[in-house]
C-alpha cells in the first residue's frame, strides 16, 4: 500500500473527543495533553456519563485553561448505554472538519502531533490516520512499549489505533457507530467506511499513546467473534484471511488465561506473543521513537 505524503494549505478545526465514566484516576492526563497541543484550532467535547466520583469536577477545573488556550470546550454529562453510545453523543455535538477519539488514560504523542497531521498537509481524506504507542503492563508497575504501524490493506484485526485516527466529522454523523457491537463498533465503522470506498490516508507519524488494558483488548474472544462477523456481512474477503476453527479456539483459551492467569504470567505470554509477531518491545518512548526516526518512519 503506498503511504501518501500530504501537503497543507488551511488550517481545519479538529474535534478531539473524550467520552468517560468515574474516571478521576486518569481524565487529567488526557485533558493536559490536549491543552499542550500547538494546532490552534481545537474543540475538545468530554462526554460524561454520570459519573459518580470528582471526574466533572476536575473537568470544570480546566475551564478557565481551555479559555486562556482558545480551545473550545464542550462539557456534555448525560446518560450513555455504554462507550459507543456516548461517543455518538459526542459526535453529534462536534463542529469540527474532523474528529478524533481520544480516550479517557489515552495521550497525544507530543505537542505537535495534531499539527504534524494537519498543520502542514492539504488533507483531502475521509479517514486520516498514523501510528500509535501501545502502553503495556506486562509486569505491574512496569511500563514496557510497542509500535502499532497504521495500514489499511488489511482488516484481519483493526487496522490502527482510533487514538490516531481522524475521520470527516460529517461522515461519522452520516455514518456512526453500531452500538448492537459491544467490543467492535470502531472496527465495523472503518470497515465499512473502507467497503463504501472512502478515501484512506496514511501520515507518516506517530500522534497516540494509548493504554493497552481496555475492554476490547482484555475481552478478545467477543472481540475477535465480531470482527469476524462484520468481515463476513461486509464481504471483506480481500482484505481479511479466512477464520479457521482453530483461531476461533485459540481465542478462547486467550480468554481464559486472561481471566483465570495471574498477572505476571498473562504478561508474559502477550510479550512472547508480541515478539513471535516480529514487534518490538521498548524499554521507553524514547528509544522506540529514536529507532523509528532512524528507520524512516518504519519500526518493526
Amino acid at each position: 500500500m503506498p503511504r501518501t505524503k500530504i501537503m497543507s494549505r488551511e488550517l481545519l478545526t479538529v474535534s478531539v473527543v473524550t467520552v468517560c465514566y468515574n474516571a478521576e484516576k486518569v481524565i487529567e492526563k488526557t485533558i493536559r495533553s490536549v491543552l499542550s497541543q500547538d494546532y490552534p484550532k481545537i474543540e475538545y467535547i468530554i462526554k460524561d456519563g454520570g459519573s459518580h466520583d470528582k471526574t466533572n469536577e476536575i473537568v470544570a477545573r480546566y475551564k478557565e485553561d481551555f479559555e486562556k488556550k482558545g480551545i473550545a470546550l464542550v462539557h456534555i454529562i448525560e446518560k450513555d448505554t455504554g462507550i459507543y453510545d456516548a461517543m455518538n453523543q459526542a459526535t453529534a455535538a462536534a463542529s469540527g472538519e474532523y474528529i478524533n477519539f481520544m480516550n479517557a488514560d489515552d495521550i497525544f504523542f507530543d505537542e505537535t502531533a495534531l499539527t504534524k497531521v494537519f498543520g502542514q498537509a492539504e488533507v483531502y481524506a475521509d479517514v486520516l490516520y498514523g501510528d500509535s504507542v501501545c502502553e503495556y503492563e506486562f509486569c505491574r508497575g512496569k511500563k514496557e512499549y510497542t509500535l502499532w504501524r497504521g495500514q489499511h490493506s488489511s482488516f484481519t484485526s483493526m487496522p490502527f489505533s482510533h487514538q490516531a485516527c481522524f475521520i470527516k466529522t460529517s461522515l461519522m454523523k452520516e455514518y456512526g457507530y453500531d452500538t448492537r457491537f459491544r467490543n467492535a463498533a470502531d472496527f465495523h465503522l472503518l470497515a465499512r467506511l473502507l467497503m463504501d470506498g472512502k478515501k484512506f490516508v496514511y501520515t507518516d507519524c506517530i500522534v497516540s499513546i494509548c493504554t493497552m488494558d481496555g475492554v476490547s483488548n482484555m475481552e478478545v474472544l467477543i472481540s475477535f467473534k465480531e470482527r469476524t462477523q462484520i468481515q463476513r456481512d461486509l464481504n471483506m474477503g480481500e482484505y481479511a484471511s479466512e477464520i479457521s476453527s482453530f483461531s476461533i479456539w485459540f481465542m478462547g483459551v486467550k480468554q481464559w488465561m486472561i481471566k483465570h492467569l495471574p498477572h505476571g504470567v498473562v504478561g508474559s505470554l502477550m510479550r512472547l506473543q508480541i515478539r513471535r509477531k516480529g514487534d518490538k518491545i521498548y524499554k521507553n518512548i524514547d528509544i522506540l521513537s529514536k529507532e523509528r526516526e532512524k528507520a524512516g518512519g518504519n519500526t518493526r
